[in-house]
């Protein structure tokens, strides 16, 4: 068996690196997926150490475990690290909502599971008029969109319904980490994609 697509009971989740995730630390939209390449513990599930909740490189950290034979170790969350209570879990990512509501192989779980398809649905708002989704994403832009200033149209969205594209997440996160590289805000915004030679 494979483990590209299971189930955690444990958080009530889709797991396995066949799912699109974002990292669970509270305010990182980074796009991961729910391998063990990512997973709290280094372990399925977060194995004995970990909380099993699912991590970019950034929030995740080499610890050397003791009690382990051979004092093996294992990446685990600022959380694990500190005995503290895990974090909340982040929302789906979009791909995998639209996914699990449309491709025909989830056709029995949608019909088993209409409250979470409802959910699904609400969380993926179309907006009719440019035939577009909105998508939410996870965000401290208090509501504003990180493109064009603007309001957003559902609550913690990082971008607009104008302003939205599938990708834009990706080329937001490039545009931030060629400034933090220290290119000019113009050289970023314009390699990364994300404004046009017309914009700067």
């Amino acid at each position: 068996m494979g483990w590209s697509i299971g189930y955690d009971d444990k958080w009530k989740r889709d797991i396995g690196y066949g799912v699109p995730a974002l990292c669970d630390h509270p305010g990182c939209t980074e796009e991961i997926n729910r391998g063990l390449s990512y997973v709290c513990g280094s372990d399925i599930k977060g194995g004995s150490h970990g909380c099993g909740l699912y991590f970019c490189a950034d929030h995740r950290e080499y610890v050397d475990l003791m009690d382990e034979p051979d004092h093996e170790g294992a990446e685990l969350c600022e959380c694990c690290r500190e005995g503290k209570p895990p974090f909340p879990l982040s929302p789906e990512h979009p791909d995998w909502m639209e996914w699990k509501l449309n491709d025909e192989s989830w056709s029995q779980w949608r019909s088993e599971n209409p409250d979470l398809v409802l959910q699904y649905k609400e969380f993926t708002k179309k907006d009719i008029s440019n035939e577009r989704s909105i998508v939410p994403g996870r965000s401290t832009a208090n509501g504003t969109c990180l493109k064009c200033k603007q309001g957003v149209h559902v609550f913690g969205c990082r971008w607009c319904a104008d302003c939205w594209y599938p990708g834009i997440d990706e080329v937001y996160n490039n545009y931030r980490s060629m400034l933090e590289e220290g290119y000019r805000d113009v050289d970023a915004a314009v390699r990364s994609g994300w404004k046009g030679a017309e914009e700067v």
